[in-house]
């Protein structure tokens, strides 16, 4: 505590303090003023989030965490707005860095990563199956799930694959996954199939012998019943082939 030993009056000495703070202020207030006003954290990650969900649909389903900047980090504030961008061939997707840069009186740039998760329903299967059990709707349920974890492997429609058989058994509770399954035979070797021909607009129907079994798809050989001629055509469906022009 400082005394002032020659105040005669309280009013002096009030004076005389008044004084003093004020040399404080004149010493302290240059150095205040002289440190730079930094650009906040919670600014930066707010701009990645907006710029991230600008090309996302959130309806269905987009999800964006932004990591955390290190404590240290300290950018002078912006005087312009923050720009932001993707790096090139960047991801869109899962783990991603977005750039961040300020082109103000003072520029810099850095990189924050975030992370863009797309949640779906897929489908689950709801009980065991053995290896050659055709794929049925009731033997699934659909949970939501980051399906940006799952790579291409999981299912959102099985319509398309109902009545396709499992590879190998699989336990309760995996996600279904294409590769489990295998296209069931539409074709049989030695099998009578309708071949198909198109020609100049005309549908023609041959019957024929398969000589080679196939799926929905696969191109096989087969022999028309009328000429004994062997032509290529494609699986269309159970019992049906047609004829590669």
């Amino acid at each position: 505590m400082v005394k002032y030993p020659h105040c005669l009056r309280w009013l002096d000495c009030f004076y005389l303090r008044l004084g003093f703070i004020a040399w404080i202020g004149v010493v302290v207030s240059p150095c205040a003023l002289s440190q730079e006003s930094w650009q906040s954290h919670r600014s930066i990650r707010a701009a990645v989030e907006a710029f991230v969900l600008q090309g996302h649909d959130t309806d269905a389903g987009t999800e964006v965490i932004v990591g955390s900047i290190d404590k240290r980090l300290r950018l002078a504030e912006c005087t312009s707005p923050l720009e932001t961008f993707w790096p090139p061939a960047g991801r869109r997707t899962g783990n991603v860095s977005v750039g961040v840069a300020c082109a103000g009186s003072t520029p810099w740039k850095i990189y924050v990563q975030a992370r863009v998760a797309q949640y779906q329903p897929v489908a689950v299967l709801s009980r065991p199956v053995v290896s050659g059990e055709a794929l049925s709707k009731k033997m699934l349920r659909f949970e939501r799930a980051d399906v940006t974890r799952l790579g291409k492997h999981y299912i959102t429609d099985s319509t398309p694959l109902e009545g396709y058989r499992f590879k190998r058994s699989v336990s309760a509770g995996r996600k279904l996954q294409a590769r489990m399954l295998e296209a069931p035979l539409f074709v049989r070797r030695g099998e009578r199939v309708t071949i198909v021909s198109t020609m100049s607009g005309l549908r023609v129907h041959m019957a024929g012998e398969a000589l080679a079994d196939g799926s929905p798809g696969d191109i096989i050989r087969v022999r028309n019943a009328s000429s004994s001629r062997i032509v290529q055509g494609e699986v269309v469906r159970k019992g049906l082939v047609k004829i590669l022009n």
